[in-house]
């Protein structure tokens, strides 16, 4: 945001032209400008007459302060903080432009001669956007151009019958033009929002309301919860030594227990230690309601109760008998469940 609400007289280098009067009387300047009002920060055009190739000075004020002081140059390098002199052509016109980033006032001076006093409004260009980054939640932010700060926000909702209410207010920060809101607890569905900035009639700024911006809210994640599969037990310490085959292997085990009404299909969820060594249900493999069944670290036929890891050997045992933890979680990598054990105790854990 460039803030020049400063008197321009105090630039530092920049002293006031005074423009010479013609030897002889000549018409007062006039100046007109292009438009009443600029939307957000772009230039305003100003046109005008004087003696053909006199020259005239442009004068200007942010109509918060109303003092009228030398136009400085800050758009052309060559003749940076100059104040600006204006050369009528063989027509007597001259034109200049502006940027405005809250309301001004413009004249032209030549000698003692003052032209009449133009006046353009800034109106503010007001942005929005929004999201939903969770279930049953609205994240939006408003933003202001040209960049006034400290201004009244309102984010409204489009009601069902075409009505706006206003569902968050604030105020835009000292040092940024823009309000952050979210909105919790909404139903799962889509919402239709604008923002509305308030002006500052004192600067000659102006209200206006964003476009409107369509947010589709989420709903609450559906599937399995938390605990609706749990590890019932685990043979942590095999029996035996492991001779080659796959019977010490495959008394390490985790068993797995459906705790709700409804048959769950596991397929893609996993088991997994704390070492992120990891077994994954592949295919359809369904659990139901109240059953149980056994994830044996060894090899085997998969059947509906015993699911087998496919290790081997003597590296292929899972599950550390002086503790470890085991994890159960779906294929969205929601945790369902957790067992952990700290000493080998009898081998195995209840959880």
């Amino acid at each position: 945001m460039i803030t020049r609400l400063v008197s321009l007289a105090a630039v530092a280098g920049v002293a006031t032209l005074a423009v010479a009067a013609p030897a002889t009387a000549a018409a007062t300047p006039t100046l007109q400008a292009g438009a009443a009002e600029i939307v957000g920060y772009h230039p305003v055009t100003l046109t005008g007459t004087a003696e053909p190739g006199s020259k005239v000075a442009l004068y200007e004020t942010a109509i918060g302060l109303n003092d009228f002081q030398p136009a400085i140059e800050y758009d052309d390098p060559a003749h940076l903080n100059e104040q600006i002199v204006l050369t009528a052509d063989a027509a007597g016109k001259f034109t200049v432009s502006r940027y405005l980033d809250t309301g001004f006032r413009f004249q032209v001076r030549q000698g003692s001669a003052v032209s009449n006093t133009v006046t353009v409004y800034s109106r503010l260009a007001v942005g929005l956007s929004g999201s939903s980054p969770s279930a049953g939640r609205a994240d939006l932010t408003a933003w202001n151009v040209p960049g006034q700060p400290g201004l009244a926000y309102q984010f409204q909702q489009r009601q069902a019958d075409g009505s706006w209410k206003t569902v968050r207010t604030g105020v835009g920060a000292a040092n940024g033009a823009f309000l952050d809101a979210t909105l919790t607890g909404l139903a799962a569905g889509t919402y239709t929002y604008r923002a509305h900035v308030a002006g500052d009639a004192a600067q000659g700024v102006r209200d206006n309301y964003s476009k409107t911006v369509t947010v589709t809210v989420k709903g609450a994640a559906t599937g399995p919860k938390p605990g609706s599969v749990q590890f019932t037990k685990i043979r942590y310490d095999s029996t035996g030594a492991d001779t080659g085959t796959n019977a010490s292997l495959n008394a390490e085990w985790v068993k797995l227990t459906n705790k709700t009404g409804t048959r769950i299909n596991l397929s893609g969820w996993q088991v997994r230690d704390a070492q992120n060594i990891v077994y994954t249900f592949t295919g359809t493999v369904y659990l139901n309601a109240g059953a149980s069944l056994f994830v044996q670290t060894g090899k085997g036929t998969n059947t509906a109760t015993n699911r087998f890891w496919g290790r081997a050997g003597k590296g292929g045992y899972v599950w550390n008998n002086g503790g470890d933890t085991a994890q159960l979680r779906t294929a969205n990598g929601v945790t369902i469940d957790a067992c952990k054990w700290a000493i080998v105790g009898t081998g195995e854990t209840t959880c």
